[in-house]
């Protein structure tokens, strides 16, 4: 048994790794338990592996990854790691001799859901200057262990992966998130979903090491940079965080009301020279000696402002300008010749270097994860001192009429009726007094009068209130991103508040209050408006103070109370005449996988009854397929709308009991999905699992397909071939539980013979006498636009006859406007979103897909049954498709630092359009054949009854 794991991520360290193997040979002979040391290298490009090949005498693992990160390459790690408790340390970092005695004694020593934090300090061989020693012992923005108390527990912000170690149980299947693209708070992601699992961090400062790294301000101010960036990426991830920690929200209101004010002064300054002159400044204090609490002064607010340009730059600010000059006015307004009134002022005048050293001050007495000091909201444990209280009652006026489906909600809701001109209320036409309304229900919720609410938004409603307790419920009918909400003209109906806050007049009590924000996913309708959430409170209930709010609540006043409940079972009168099928979409937003779920749905819903769970946020810039799914899917609960985390698992017991289904479809995987991968297993334990979650060999979900979890599922769909041998070959998936289904076709699809190419030129405002290729896909990483678009410009400087379109909307959009109109490149046309593709492809010539991997993408099905030429990467099983039908071509090198080659292959590629054009039109009844919904849709329910059937014999 090996008692301890250590982790070392490592990326062309030659240099310090010997010195580094020289430490731990005195590790080695100090240490009394078994270990072993894991160096997972991330692509090196030195002899780092090389040198590690040689190392001898020492329990050494050598893993070689591709370039990826340190996330990647601590993944890597864990997977084989076989050790009792992890100890994460840098390559940068030289242990003590007795370090593993030291984690692995303490660690016996307490519970087994605490992980060992030890100090770091800097190596005594580095000259230390006061930048150095102000990141770590006054700033804190490195470490902050000055500020902690010595032997007692920190919160989850002070897990630091240079020395800290976690009992590899309470670890189980998560993997550190690979979202994270530059540095920062990857690590402290982590942590935070080690800490909803319980763990706890006690600081033991006798485990020391030492770090060899030295800094200076440019290098620090990047870094700070980028983990502003990166806090971005975190607060994506758990937008719950955002009003309690990173204050995301209030950053980007206070920019936003800043540029209202000072745009037009703003406009006439070079900011980049202020901030250059700070920086001189700074670097002349340095090299004067200058009193060193000023100094530290300056280089905490230097690095905040770094810090908060890189998180409005993610946030899609990229007027740099501007940004600059807000950030520069304030925290160093004295350099900056903008006049700004008394009150902005005072504020910015603050001393900003206490605020930022506040934010890691260590806070005692941890009580869940986070401290009852860090809360703006209190936590109360709800008791209902009415039982039995129907859910909601809808509230409406007695002279208009209302429909609601009886039969499936039951008693839970309830009708009260008013009269307008009075006080007075009736239920079943008698009456009721205002005192017995607040003891009859739970809720009162004024429905719209000229607005029909679908039974899918009363059942997410229901579930919700039956799991959480809050003061009012806040609905935005439109997919629109905080700060918009978007909102029905009838405002009361747009509000479900707790009975206790309604007033006899039916005004509605907001002090001290907190919702919840639900989006319901509805299209454009004339009787809903978007306004910002602060303008909806402030004219329809004139509440224009102490009101803050983040991406899932409102808060109203200072005094709000957080209320924690007893989950309650959630029960509806279901009828049911099919089958039914849990289909885990985990998002449903304007993607393929998507798409692709729909259109098979369509096909077998006369066969079975689809209960769709989506897991995931859907932001604005993703768009939303509710729409299309509603009329396939008996219902959709948007889990992420209206419950936590937490509650994810207890919700799905209440849901397999009230639909019974026969099977579980995954269709794509999350973080959430794979860390509970067994406990969902557990709650389906008599049902069958169909997993599809793979799209690629090596990226994505693949990475956790050892897991016990994962690999207790029944059914694995591969979307290609090379995943297929991947499922075998490696995680020794049995043939029989494994089928291949490609994406399905969309014959409506097929008909881009019957538009007019010249109208629909006209109308997407595209050239004659070019040929035209476009790029069809998510504004994504994994798609590479900005590849695409590095390619155009190199293509551009050799023919003058091609145009492009790039058609698709993503996280990458802003970058990739930003990169057209830097790089003038006149000949690319943008479009968000094209409902039907035969609109272009009408007149398309050819289409590009750069993307890093793929499994086999709808738009290039699209693309050939429409006879427009492919020119793609080597990706999923692409190159067997176009090789089967001559449909285009491959690039011949995927790297993203190629371009010579990808231009030779696109100049090949179009020289033989012709070719491929005619291959297509003479294969088109075949590729029909094989990729029509008709044949994909049999495929799948195949796969449905052999997982059904298999379960029943047994």
């Amino acid at each position: 048994m090996v008692n301890i794991s250590v982790i070392i991520p490592t990326y062309n360290r030659h240099d310090l790794l010997p010195e580094l193997i020289e430490s731990f040979r005195f590790v080695e002979k100090a240490t009394k338990y078994s270990y072993e040391i894991i160096f997972s290298d991330d692509g090196s490009t030195d002899d780092t592996i090389t040198f590690l090949k040689s190392i001898e005498l020492l329990p050494i693992i050598i893993l070689k990854n591709n370039h990826g990160g340190a996330s990647h390459a601590r993944n890597a790690a864990l997977k084989v790691a076989k050790g009792e408790l992890i100890l994460f340390i840098g390559d940068d970092i030289y242990p003590n001799p007795h370090i593993l005695n030291q984690h692995y004694e303490k660690y016996l020593s307490l519970n087994r859901k605490t992980a060992i934090l030890g100090n770091i300090k800097w190596h005594p061989k580095l000259k230390i200057n006061h930048l150095m020693k102000h990141i770590t012992e006054i700033g804190g923005e490195q470490f902050s262990f000055e500020k902690m108390p010595n032997n007692e527990l920190v919160d989850f912000r002070h897990f630091y992966t240079s020395n800290v170690s976690v009992p590899k149980k309470l670890i189980g299947n998560m993997v550190f998130d690979l979202s994270f693209d530059k540095y920062g708070y990857e690590d402290i992601e982590f942590a935070y979903r080690l800490a909803k699992k319980g763990m706890e961090i006690f600081y033991y400062p006798d485990a020391t090491v030492y770090h060899y790294h030295s800094f200076d301000l440019e290098k620090f101010s990047r870094r700070q940079e980028a983990a502003g960036e990166m806090v971005v990426v975190f607060s994506n991830i758990h937008p719950e965080l955002d009003n309690r920690l990173f204050k995301i929200t209030h950053l980007r209101l206070e920019y936003e009301k800043w540029v209202k004010k000072y745009e037009d002064l703003a406009r006439n300054i070079d900011s980049q020279s202020i901030l250059d002159h700070i920086y001189k400044d700074i670097i002349k204090f340095e090299n004067n000696s200058i009193n060193e609490v000023k100094l530290s002064s300056f280089y905490s607010r230097v690095f905040m402002l770094r810090y908060e340009l890189g998180t409005l730059s993610r946030l899609g600010y990229f007027d740099a300008n501007m940004v600059k000059a807000f950030l520069i006015s304030k925290f160093f307004l004295e350099y900056i010749n903008i006049k700004v009134d008394v009150k902005d002022r005072r504020r910015y005048m603050l001393n900003k270097a206490k605020q930022y050293l506040r934010q890691f001050k260590f806070l005692r007495y941890i009580k869940s994860v986070f401290f009852d000091k860090q809360r703006t909201v209190k936590q109360v444990q709800f008791i209902d001192v009415h039982p039995g209280r129907k859910k909601i009652g809808f509230c409406k006026s007695k002279d208009t009429t209302f429909t609601f489906n009886y039969d499936l909600f039951g008693d839970n809701f309830e009708v009260i009726e008013y009269m307008l001109d009075d006080d007075a209320y009736f239920v079943n036409n008698k009456a009721v007094s205002f005192t017995e309304l607040v003891t009859k229900y739970e809720y009162i919720w004024f429905i719209p009068e000229n607005y029909k609410l679908p039974d899918e938004l009363f059942a997410n409603i229901l579930l919700m209130v039956n799991k959480v307790k809050m003061d009012f419920i806040l609905l935005s009918f439109m997919l629109k991103d905080m700060p918009y909400v978007a909102v029905l003209k009838e405002f009361r109906s747009n509000i479900i508040i707790a009975s206790e806050r309604i007033m006899a007049n039916r005004e509605m009590n907001f002090n001290n209050s907190l919702g919840k924000i639900v989006k319901v996913f509805h299209t454009e309708n004339e009787q809903i408006e978007v306004m910002r959430c602060e303008t909806f409170f402030s004219e329809y209930f004139d509440i224009k103070e102490d009101l803050s709010y983040d991406h899932k609540q409102v808060i109203i006043g200072n005094n709000a109370v957080n209320y924690s409940k007893f989950s309650e079972k959630f029960e509806l009168n279901n009828i049911q005449n099919k089958p039914c099928i849990f289909v885990v979409s985990v998002y449903l937003f304007v993607g393929g996988v998507e798409r692709n779920t729909i259109e098979v749905m369509e096909k077998l819903v006369d066969k079975y009854d689809f209960i769709v769970i989506t897991l995931e946020w859907i932001a604005e810039q993703h768009g939303s397929l509710h729409y299309k799914m509603r009329d396939s899917a008996k219902c959709i609960y948007d889990f992420h709308e209206i419950l936590d985390y937490s509650l994810y698992l207890d919700a799905l017991k209440d849901l397999k009991n009230i639909y019974q289904p026969e099977a579980v479809w995954i269709c794509n995987g999350s973080n959430w999905l794979c860390d509970n991968a067994l406990e969902i297993r557990k709650v389906f334990q008599n049902i069958p699992i169909i997993d599809q979650q793979v799209y690629d060999t090596e990226a994505g979900w693949i990475t956790r397909y050892m897991e016990k979890g994962i690999q207790s599922f029944d059914r694995f769909i591969a979307i290609n071939r090379r995943i297929y041998d991947k499922f075998v070959n490696q995680f020794k998936i049995p043939q029989s539980k494994i089928d291949i289904i490609y994406p399905t076709l969309n014959l409506s699809k097929a008909n881009a013979h019957l538009y007019n190419a010249e109208k629909m030129r006209e109308k997407y405002n595209i050239p004659n006498q070019r040929k035209i290729f476009a790029f069809i896909g998510r504004m994504a990483e994994q798609k590479r636009p900005l590849l695409l678009l590095k390619l155009i410009e190199q293509i551009n400087n050799k023919q003058d006859d091609n145009h492009f379109m790039l058609i698709g909307n993503g996280p990458l959009r802003d970058e990739v406007k930003v990169f057209i109109d830097e790089h003038n490149l006149s000949n690319v046309t943008r479009v968000d979103f094209i409902d039907d593709v035969c609109e272009v492809f009408c007149f398309l010539d050819g289409v590009i897909f750069v993307s890093e991997y793929e499994g086999l993408p709808i738009a290039i099905l699209e693309s050939i049954i429409n006879s427009v030429p492919v020119l793609s990467t080597d990706v999923g099983d692409v190159k067997l498709v176009l090789d089967k039908y001559n449909g285009g071509l491959i690039f011949r090198n995927m790297s993203e630092t190629e371009i010579n080659s990808k231009i030779q292959d696109f100049m090949e590629f179009k020289e033989n359009l012709e070719i491929y054009k005619q291959a297509l039109d003479k294969n088109k009844e075949d590729i029909i054949n094989e990729f029509s919904i008709d044949t994909i849709s049999c495929q799948w329910n195949d796969s449905f009854e052999r997982a059904i059937k298999h379960y029943k014999k047994r």
